[in-house]
């Protein structure tokens, strides 16, 4: 439930008041008790003594009768509640019903030192005065003169007026308090409410219309204390609102652009290099910065001069650059390699940082700008932006490149992740070569290359000799290693920019670009002497004493135009090449030759 400040004011100073007042009045009332019980205290000491002088006086006559009417008479004062004798081994004497004199009584007895007690009982409150008896010669007809006391005197005065008035006193005082408390809880309560609650409450209507956009509220308290300060403050702080609506729009505007055309980046493109051109020209014109450059983890740089660049912002690298754009990309490769962990953007300038001039930027930049690209805390690369001038940055814009940086590392990491679930999606898990379906997709992409700009394009396929022989025999996992070397061996013997692949079981393709029939075949046998002298676990077991392969060779456009053409000569090529005995190469015209001729590559025998 909701309270009013007023309610809460109200509760806390009910609270301290009662509590000073409470505490004052006990403090009165202990120190007029003090006083109280004092006297009363004096008063039953007196009445005690006399008692005791009545008491002794009557023993000392030796008369037994008169003891007794002595102490009859005494127990019948108001005063008195009760009187009794002991005699010097604390018995009772002359009276009976009294329980033995107990310590405080004792201990009178002992060192002939009169004692005095509160018995504060349910019925009446009595002070209990215990009185020596001294011996006098007199008492020696009775007593020995070696006894030290006669005995000891216990009377029990009431104490019931005295009580009685003090509880009057503590009425009073409690009725004081309240009246007290009452009078002032009201007035610290209005003092509070006109000199707190009631600015506050002006403050909130304010601040409630300032909220919906009405900025030219102010406040006018003349007081000359805290809450005038406050409305001081208050006034200056919506001034500095009225005159930075107009930047706080511009930023907000410029940070929507960018968000919009990097969203749309990150959606319409995967490739780094176009994410990357993006990111930097959406910082650039942030702070309008003269260039910027990014420098990933992997080495990877990238560079905008949307200046000098002829396509303007978000040119790529590769051309239109400045020379002076290029220093921005060796000066951050230089400092990228210094700068660890992932913070804030920081801003140098050449006037005021010392270490500026050790970047290494042309003399024409004033400012740079460097900030870490991060996803989910790790590193991923840093960007540097340069002006000419000295920019200040404002906090929306430190911002809105720090969100750039964000999403340009998020976007660098998803495109990896992209290429590498595309990479396993068409790549053979055994060998990591290309896979049977990447590979028709390869040669077909090829076909239309070479065809296109009339260049030559060259088909290899290979086949394990007796695979199932060596299986059999070795075992499965010993097969797959087999398989697994192979591909090493052709990734290694192939070009970088040819194409190998595994066709299926134990079949293995490459894909030569610009490589005659000629250069083909003398590939394919270079690979097969390889193969032939490859120590293979267990390989001396096959037939020949080694592990070897056969191989096909077909080229466009010789032996077909299509990739289907190319693949369907280069089968019949490894064919022939099984059937004339294994362990060799054999290239499509000597298929085409055999299969004219009715052997065994031909259509006769239905391969």
């Amino acid at each position: 439930m909701r309270a009013s400040l007023n309610s809460k004011i109200l509760v806390v100073v009910l609270s301290v008041v009662v509590a000073i007042t409470a505490g004052l009045s006990a403090l009165f009332y202990r120190a007029e008790r003090s006083e109280v019980l004092a006297d009363a205290y004096e008063s039953a000491r007196d009445v005690g003594r006399t008692t005791e002088g009545a008491l002794t006086a009557a023993m000392k006559s030796r008369t037994t009768e008169l003891v007794g009417q002595v102490v009859e008479g005494i127990e019948k004062s108001d005063e008195v509640l009760d009187v009794a004798v002991f005699d010097a081994t604390g018995k009772p004497a002359f009276t009976t019903g009294f329980a033995p004199l107990g310590e405080l009584g004792a201990e009178t007895l002992g060192d002939r030192r009169p004692r005095g007690m509160v018995a504060t009982g349910v019925d009446d409150p009595a002070y209990i005065v215990f009185t020596p008896v001294e011996i006098s010669p007199v008492c020696f007809t009775c007593h020995e003169q070696s006894d030290p006391i006669a005995g000891v005197i216990r009377v029990d005065v009431s104490l019931r007026d005295d009580y009685d008035l003090l509880r009057g006193h503590r009425d009073r005082f409690v009725l004081q308090t309240v009246v007290m408390a009452g009078v002032l809880v009201l007035a610290l309560w209005v003092m509070l409410s006109r000199t707190v609650v009631r600015p506050l409450k002006i403050f909130a209507r304010r601040a409630r219309q300032i909220a919906q956009g009405d900025l030219t509220q102010r406040v006018d308290f003349p007081q000359e204390d805290e809450i005038g300060d406050l409305a001081i403050s208050f006034n200056a702080m919506t001034s500095e609102l009225t005159g930075r609506i107009g930047d706080l729009e511009e930023a907000r505007e410029r940070l929507e652009t960018s968000m919009h055309r990097v969203a749309e980046a990150l959606s319409s493109a995967l490739d780094i290099d176009s994410i990357m051109h993006v990111m930097i020209g959406e910082a650039i014109g942030v702070g309008r910065f003269a260039a910027g450059a990014v420098v990933l983890d992997d080495g990877t740089s990238f560079v905008v001069d949307p200046v000098s660049s002829p396509a303007g912002r978000g040119a790529s690298s590769e051309g239109g650059v400045a020379p002076e754009s290029r220093d921005v990309e060796k000066a951050l490769r230089m400092i990228s390699g210094l700068m660890t962990g992932v913070g804030a953007a920081r801003v140098l300038y050449r006037s005021a940082d010392v270490g500026f001039e050790a970047i290494g930027l042309p003399e024409q930049y004033e400012t740079a700008v460097l900030l870490s690209m991060a996803s989910e805390g790790a590193l991923v690369g840093h960007l540097m932006l340069v002006a000419e001038g000295h920019v200040d940055l404002t906090q929306p814009d430190r911002r809105a490149l720090e969100f750039l940086a964000v999403q340009g590392a998020r976007a660098v990491v998803h495109t990896r992740l992209h290429e590498l679930a595309r990479e396993m999606a068409i790549t053979d898990g055994l060998t990591g070569l290309f896979d049977h379906r990447h590979f028709y997709e390869a040669l077909g992409s090829e076909v239309v290359r070479a065809a296109r700009y009339g260049l030559s394009l060259s088909l290899v396929l290979l086949d394990v000799d007796d695979f199932k022989k060596y299986n059999d025999r070795v075992g499965h996992r010993g097969g797959d290693q087999v398989l697994r070397r192979l591909g090493e061996m052709l990734r290694d013997h192939a070009r970088g920019t040819d194409f190998v692949a595994r066709y299926g079981g134990e079949e293995f393709a490459a894909i030569l670009p610009h490589t005659t029939h000629h250069e083909a075949v003398a590939f394919a046998d270079r690979l097969r002497d390889i193969v032939q002298n490859e120590p293979f676990c267990e390989g001396e077991g096959q037939p020949g004493g080694r592990l070897t392969i056969s191989l096909g060779v077909s080229t466009r456009p010789e032996h077909g135009g299509s990739a289907e053409e190319l693949v369907e000569a280069a089968d019949r090529a490894l064919y022939l090449a099984k059937a004339r005995g294994r362990n060799r190469t054999v290239s499509a015209d000597e298929a085409g030759a055999d299969m004219t001729a009715g052997g065994p590559g031909g259509p006769t025998d239905g391969t």
